[in-house]
């Protein structure tokens, strides 16, 4: 059982008067110094500021409450919150040894997580079918209800898991072949091991579910604001009694608890139209995993073990959230018209473009004539018969105020850009969809449903040799080759990773940024042969005291680095809420992209990307711009850099050796995701220490310790790696951990 507290907001927040209140006037210039002018703007607002501080004038006040139950209703006091859940776990195992050179070992564990019981002042989404959870989430009158309707009683996320039945199977199997072509390599200190398993995994069994339940908004916690007698905001109260001034306001009306069950139109109106529901499938399971592996252990001689092994595992029911109301615009024709809107855009800059040239040639200025076309023919992307090229927008003509929307300073950048998802996802936050259907349920904006919809499938060769102490030295190095794929990008505990388009699954489904190619990690001891029992100054006395008793050992971490997509996180393809990871495009195959990539150390910056594929922008007051300079050349004197681009903004044509580019509408880009690896992890950590001893029973050690030993500094790339960042490819920071040197003592006795 976990009970957190929360007590933030509880205690009441005073703020100091502003001049914005009209309670508590400022002074005037005049009543300061006696003119309108004897003090500037910012002298007048400081000294009205020092003001309110010194004389404690209170122009607002807050304070948080808390839900403490539908009956009961807001309070005053903490938020407390008990969550209760059980683990159960039974296990059988046998060990069968069918012959003296071959065991199998037979198991079968159980595992019961009771579900999550919460106090019942959240909401949950009503959802009638928990086979058809779609079904619920995209009906427009659906219902949030108090959480635990779903699993049938108050404060229950969701139903028992009671079929998690893990069995497991392995087996260790010593040859003893004394002929063939097999009895050199498997005969004698050889054995081949391999097994089976299912294994239950509790990874955000509690985090996810209950983080994003009690972030529905409805219940919960509520800011308050202090009112005066008239019922105001804007306070006249001083700290200290004051003449003129009411004492410190209270908090007397507390919020009344929403009528329930809300529908999802009320929800969605609470929340500006971006209404994002949160909920928990009825029947969420725990992660199942299956997990095997196959290898081979032989004695080498000299006390050396080698082992060679492949190690896998899958999963198809992880979790993760899933949106069952996605914003569609392909299948209603809304795309098609976006691009068809792009065209009459271009038509009409074309024609306003031809319409001000002969103004000019006819005697007008510019500015004058581009005000008279700018009143004939505004820009717009919508059909004109008079301009031609222009062609008929049956989709977007059904939106509300359509010819505005297609004239909109908001919406013609959007166009201009390809951002069809983002341009969708506008439309319905500011209420002007119209007749186009965007989603099942036009009375949410999202849904974020924690199921058991998550992919995961991991593969690694792994290799390793080591030593067990013997003549003064021990050491263990191993080596993993391997490779992750899944759906769920990150490890982030609330585990939000809708797919970006559900009609293309796989498009989640790639590397995450926890995957490392290569992993090596050795550790050793080594006791220096000096002094007595070694093979060196084997003797006692003064030269076992300086030269004997000393021991080296190190540590050794080496992996490739994280992986790193080029991407274009516009709203292209769907809403920018499901974008920040889409690929970018580019004219070159991933093994070239491979090759641009590393340490490119230049006048003007260190860069991951080679900056031959670059294109610098440069400034100097009074001087011409530099476009796409060599990063490899210093710059002339009184210039700055002032961008790095990947790709020419849109609109413009592709720089000399341009060869990554920004997605057209609709397009979701050619790059898989975290294709690159980062610069290499290494880390050295070494010790040596030095052991004196007295007697049999006493002991003095002085050892020192060196972190970091090369100092090593590995950069990371924030998001340069963006095309449409003015900093693309560019190494901006460095992770820092210095080097460390510590000494110590100790005393046995």
């Amino acid at each position: 059982e976990a009970i957190p507290l929360n007590y933030a907001g509880t205690t009441p927040t005073y703020n100091i008067s502003t001049t914005g209140n009209v309670n508590t006037q400022g002074l005037t210039a005049i009543q300061v110094c006696g003119t309108t002018t004897c003090i500037n703007t910012t002298d007048l607002a400081r000294a009205n500021a020092l003001r309110y501080f010194l004389g404690g004038i209170i122009g607002s006040a807050s304070r948080t409450v808390n839900l403490a139950s539908i009956e009961q209703g807001y309070t005053f006091g903490p938020s407390i919150e008990p969550i209760n859940y059980e683990v159960y776990s039974a296990y059988v195992s046998d060990q069968w040894r069918i012959r003296q050179d071959l065991t199998l070992n037979l198991g079968l564990r159980y595992e019961l997580y009771t579900p999550i019981q919460l106090r019942p002042i959240y909401l949950e989404p009503s959802i009638t079918d928990p086979n058809n959870i779609g079904a619920s989430i995209t009906n427009p009158t659906g219902v949030l209800q108090i959480v635990g309707g779903n699993a049938g009683k108050p404060g229950k996320l969701f139903n028992a898991d009671k079929d998690n039945f893990a069995p497991s199977i392995s087996f260790a199997y010593s040859p003893k072949l004394e002929r063939g072509l097999f009895a050199r390599l498997l005969s004698g200190n050889t054995v081949l091991r391999g097994g089976f398993r299912i294994n239950y995994i509790n990874d955000e069994y509690l985090k996810s579910p209950y983080t994003l339940t009690a972030g529905n908004r409805g219940l919960g916690a509520v800011t308050i604001a202090a009112r005066d007698e008239n019922g105001l905001t804007n306070v006249r109260s001083s700290l200290t009694p004051r003449a003129g001034f009411n004492p410190l306001p209270d908090f007397t009306v507390l919020p009344t608890v929403p009528q329930l069950p809300m529908t999802f139109a009320q929800f969605n109106a609470n929340a500006g139209n971006v209404g994002q529901l949160f909920g928990v499938d009825p029947n969420l399971q725990l992660g199942r995993v299956y997990e095997w592996n196959v290898g081979i252990q032989r004695e080498i001689g000299w006390g050396n073990i080698l082992e060679l092994r492949y190690v896998g595992n899958r999963s198809n029911d992880l979790i993760r959230t899933t949106d069952y109301n996605e914003i569609d615009i392909r299948n209603n024709g809304f795309l098609n018209d976006f691009i068809r809107a792009q065209g009459n855009l271009s038509a009409t800059d074309a024609e306003r473009t031809r319409l001000i040239n002969a103004c000019v040639a006819g005697g007008g200025t510019v500015t004058n004539c581009t005000n008279q076309v700018n009143t004939s023919l505004p820009r717009s992307a919508a059909f004109n018969a008079a301009v031609p090229g222009t062609v008929q927008l049956p989709v977007l003509n059904q939106l509300t105020s359509s010819a505005a929307v297609l004239r909109s300073t908001t919406y013609i950048p959007l166009l201009e850009t390809g951002q069809a998802g983002a341009f969708a996802q506008n439309l319905i936050i500011q209420g002007l969809r119209g007749g186009v259907t965007f989603q099942q349920n036009p009375n949410l904006f999202i849904s974020e449903i924690v199921t058991n919809a998550g992919r995961q499938n991991y593969n690694a060769l792994q290799a390793e040799i080591r030593r067990r102490f013997r003549n003064g030295l021990s050491y263990q190095v191993n080596y993993t080759f391997q490779k992750t794929l899944t759906d769920i990008p990150d490890d982030s505990q609330n585990r939000q990773g809708e797919l970006q388009d559900s009609s293309n699954p796989d498009l989640n489904y790639g590397r995450p940024d926890y995957d490392r190619t290569h992993t090596v990690n050795a550790n050793m001891i080594y006791e220096l042969p000096f002094g007595r029992g070694k093979r060196f100054l084997n003797q006692g006395g003064w030269v076992n005291l300086i030269f004997g008793g000393f021991q080296f050992s190190s540590i050794v971490n080496l992996s490739s680095g994280p992986p790193l997509a080029i991407i274009d996180p516009r709203g292209t393809s769907s809403i920018a809420f499901k974008s920040g990871r889409q690929s970018a495009t580019s004219s070159l195959t991933h093994d070239e992209i491979k090759k641009l990539t590393g340490v490119f150390d230049t006048p003007n910056g260190r860069y991951f990307i080679d900056p031959k594929v670059l294109c610098a922008t440069a400034t100097a007051p009074n001087q011409p711009t530099l476009t796409c300079f060599d990063l490899n050349q210093a710059l002339p004197a009184g210039y700055t850099l002032t961008s790095v681009r990947g790709a020419s903004p849109i609109g413009t044509a592709p720089f000399p050796g341009q060869v990554f580019f920004f997605n057209n509408a609709g397009e979701v880009g050619n790059l898989p995701r975290n294709f690159l690896n980062g610069l290499p992890y290494l880390n050295w950590d070494a010790g040596l220490s030095k052991n004196i001893r007295f007697t049999e029973s006493m002991r003095l050690q002085l050892r020192m310790e060196a972190f970091n030993v090369l100092n090593y500094q590995v950069p990371f790339f924030a998001a340069d790696l963006n095309v449409n960042s003015t900093s693309f490819g560019r190494i901006t920071s460095t992770y820092n951990t210095p080097r460390i040197i510590q000494f110590g003592a100790r005393f046995d006795f």
